[in-house]
């Protein structure tokens, strides 16, 4: 069977988990694009949470949110239920930075190692 746009999307389960990403572009037309360093998923206006404005959406890949997502009638994902994170929301990125200014002492330094 060959591979359609839409499959390309499966790599997100539907329905109700949470995905992250960051706003990366939007139009005059009432709709965007989010990233989550995977892919792109279509979002509209409609699919905003109470009390996000699409007008001040920048759409520069600096606004981080957390959406569901589903198909539409045509069969096609896109996010709904998108909602802006605050930065005491996000979900912390590990490095080893992080771990060893934590006490994790198993942190391979790899910069310190080559020197």
């Amino acid at each position: 069977m060959a591979s359609t746009a839409t499959d390309t999307t499966s790599a997100h389960a539907l329905g109700e988990e949470r995905v992250e990403g960051t706003i990366a572009s939007i139009t005059e037309r009432g709709f965007g694009f989010i990233s989550d360093r995977r892919q792109h998923t279509f979002f509209h206006a409609s699919g905003l949470r109470r009390g996000v404005s699409f007008t001040e959406l920048k759409g520069d890949g600096t606004e981080r949110v957390t959406y569901q997502v589903e198909r539409d009638e045509q069969g096609r994902t896109r996010a709904v239920d998108v909602s802006l994170l605050d930065d005491d929301e996000a979900v912390p990125q590990w490095s080893p930075a992080s771990a060893a200014a934590q006490g994790d002492d198993n942190v391979y330094d790899w910069e310190q190692q080559s020197a």
